[in-house]
This record gives structure tokens, C-alpha cells and sequence, in this order.
């Protein structure tokens, strides 16, 4: 995998655009990153220990500091730098350009080996140093990211496929039995065996395993 050494923001249209998507670079590599996760859990009925039930895991948005220096061009037309910022604007607001998008586009703010993926929700600008025709120089752009999830990513949040339900295990429990409780199928005791790994299915519940939780994976 290549590293980048230059912050960089890819924008991906609509399938259905006419138009396709493209690259901005950022001029100079932000200072400092920070990001956030947080779980999103529910209050369940039963009497859990937890009184939790999880839903599923998202990234919060993400927010990045850039900034922008045009005082050393040679035209004093480029001098502007507004016209630098220009292209993130219309990234969050692209019915100005492409009238058959309905929808900000997906864009990915890259840098090294860090990634978020996510719609621009929010772009906030301070500009300084002005020439004498009164056009800054330099700006600091704030831009705010709001996650959105790629295939894989939803797949690996979904409680659908990461999330488990906690068994007690009893004396009078066998796999095929715990599955036909919980999946109305005896057969899919596989499953159950595989999530804790249990090598002897046969000789399942051992003395050793009386009053400990097992994982009883979704389907």
C-alpha cells in the first residue's frame, strides 16, 4: 500500500451523474487529526445486568482544519485564494454545478494511512492578508464530514452480523437443543459450537462449563 504524503479529498457523483468525480488536494497537510466513535445501544425490557441491547457502532463526524496560501503565486489573479476554496463549496452545495444530483457526493478525506468517508455538511472560512484590491491571500478552512458508510462498513456495524445473544449454560442443555431453541433448527448447532469454540460437541456441557455464557450468534 502507498502512503500518501499529501492530504488529499476524493469526490464520487451519484451513479447516475453525466459528470464524474475527481481529486482536490489539499494544499498543505493538516497538523493534527482527531476522530471519534461511538456505540449506539437501546434500553432492553428484561432484567439483563447490562439493561443494554447494542444496535450498531458509528463513526461521529469528522472535522479538519486546512489551510490555504496563494500570497506567492506569480499572476496576481491566482493571488485570490478564494478561488482554491471554491471547489469545497460546491462539494457542499453540488446542485449549483450538477443539477442531476439530488444529494451532496460521497467524498473520502485521505492522508497517510487515515481515511473517513463521509458527506461535507459544513465548511467554515477566516481569510487574511489581503492585497491592495482587498482579495485575501490566505484562508483556514474548517471542513466537517459526515460519516457514511461503505457496503463493508455497514456490514461490519450491522448488529446483524457482529451482534450475539448471551446463554447461560445448564445442565440439561446440548447444542442441537440450544439451536432448535433459538433458531427453530437443530441443525445449525455448527454455528453455536463454532462462535465459542467448543471441540467437543458430544461431550458438551462439561462440569466446567455449568453457569458460563455462551454466544448464540444471529443468523
Amino acid at each position: 500500500m502507498t502512503i500518501r504524503t499529501r492530504a488529499f479529498i476524493v469526490f464520487q457523483l451519484d451513479k447516475g451523474s453525466r459528470l464524474p468525480g475527481g481529486l482536490l488536494p489539499v494544499q498543505f497537510n493538516p497538523t493534527e487529526l482527531s476522530e471519534s466513535t461511538t456505540a449506539v445501544y437501546t434500553k432492553q425490557t428484561t432484567s439483563e445486568e447490562s439493561g443494554k441491547n447494542y444496535v450498531q457502532t458509528n463513526r461521529d463526524d469528522f472535522t479538519v482544519k486546512l489551510f490555504y496560501d496563494a500570497s506567492e503565486a506569480s499572476n496576481p489573479i491566482l493571488r485570490n485564494v478564494m478561488k482554491q476554496v471554491k471547489p469545497l463549496q460546491l462539494l457542499v452545495r453540488p446542485t449549483i454545478l450538477f443539477p442531476d444530483i439530488k444529494v451532496p457526493p460521497t467524498c473520502t478525506f485521505i492522508w497517510g494511512t487515515f481515511f473517513y468517508r463521509g458527506q461535507i455538511t459544513r465548511i467554515q472560512e477566516n481569510y487574511s492578508y489581503f492585497t491592495q484590491e482587498g482579495f485575501p491571500m490566505r484562508a483556514d478552512v474548517t471542513v466537517t464530514f459526515s460519516s457514511c458508510k461503505s457496503q463493508q462498513e455497514a456490514k461490519e456495524t450491522n448488529p446483524s452480523s457482529n451482534s450475539r445473544v448471551l446463554r447461560t449454560v445448564r445442565e440439561s442443555d446440548r447444542l442441537d437443543l440450544i439451536a432448535f431453541d433459538v433458531y427453530g433448527d437443530s441443525t445449525k448447532w455448527p454455528l453455536i459450537a463454532e462462535a465459542n469454540d467448543i471441540v467437543d460437541p458430544v461431550g458438551f456441557p462439561r462440569a466446567e462449563d455449568l453457569g458460563t455464557q455462551i454466544a448464540i450468534p444471529e443468523l
